[in-house]
């Protein structure tokens, strides 16, 4: 299937998946769900028509989602692989406001979708639902941008569409270089990671921790490496797909903390190449779930 055709059923899914919470049609929801479709949200997986509009609806009880808006960032796609970053702002039932900003990566198969995985921070949503986290805010949605019911992710899709040129050649060095970048970092492998990296790269995890220019992400890196026993440290790397000058590397990275605590965890790694080097990178993954092994 064709990245256009794609990002077409994506678009659908999405709509159709957050209509279900805010006007519990869940029929909807799973006429455009594949038989055996699955559902992962950061690292819990659901199987399969049934537990996924379960999942769904429980959702939809924590959250009251006509008050709630999306705002589609970026979209990258390949094949019938497709990636949406977006910013997300929902109420929860004790009338707080929660923003987060999840990566969403489906595959699609026979027009319907076929896997979904999204990245989020659980701890950091349940922190702020509950009013003991920082990702609790005003909302900043531009006027005009909600939609029937107050729930929209529509603002913004066709702007958010990579559309910078890339020859043949280019992508596949970008993916290479995306993908030693990744594999030297869960490493340690740190002078090929420096190398990598344009000397104003930036590398981003969540909505405010930003790290800027080769030598801060270099230290980070090194600081974050220290928590683990670099010897245990194995990373799979299980999807990858590019468009334009953007690459996504999803993989699982497992490892035992310096503690001795086993640590597993699922990253999408979004990365934006220019000159045959790393741009910038945006790294998602559970951090609550990280902090809790290696840092608490």
């Amino acid at each position: 299937m064709g990245t256009d055709a794609s990002k077409v059923i994506v678009r659908n899914y999405l709509e159709t998946w957050i209509g279900a919470m805010v006007t519990g049609d869940y029929d909807a929801l799973e006429s455009v769900l594949a038989d055996d479709s699955t559902l992962c949200i950061a690292g819990l997986f659901y199987d399969g028509k049934e537990a996924i509009v379960k999942r769904t609806e429980f959702t939809g009880t924590n959250y009251d989602m006509t008050a709630g808006v999306y705002q589609v960032l970026r979209v990258v796609a390949e094949g019938d692989m497709v990636v949406v970053e977006l910013r997300s702002e929902m109420l929860s039932r004790e009338g707080r406001r929660v923003c987060n900003y999840p990566v969403h990566v489906i595959d699609v198969n026979g027009g319907k979708m076929q896997a979904h995985r999204e990245y989020v921070d659980r701890r950091a949503i349940e922190d702020a639902r509950l009013g003991r986290g920082s990702s609790v805010g005003p909302t900043g949605v531009a006027e005009g941008a909600r939609g029937a019911r107050g729930t929209t992710i529509v603002w913004g899709f066709e702007e958010a569409t990579i559309n910078v040129d890339a020859s043949p050649t280019e992508i596949k060095e970008n993916r290479e270089t995306a993908l030693s970048f990744i594999e030297a970092h869960a490493q340690g492998d740190w002078q090929l990671v420096e190398s990598a990296l344009a000397d104003d790269a930036t590398w981003q995890m969540g909505e405010s921790t930003v790290y800027r220019g080769r030598e801060q992400i270099s230290a980070v890196s090194r600081q974050e490496a220290s928590l683990l026993d670099m010897t245990s440290v194995s990373s799979e790397i299980r999807h990858i797909a590019g468009e334009g000058n953007m690459v996504v590397v999803e993989t699982t990275l497992r490892a035992t903390s310096v503690k001795g605590k086993p640590y597993e965890n699922l990253y999408a790694n979004i990365l934006e190449m220019k000159n045959g080097k790393v741009q910038a990178w945006r790294e998602y993954f559970d951090r609550g779930l990280a902090k809790k092994v290696l840092e608490d």
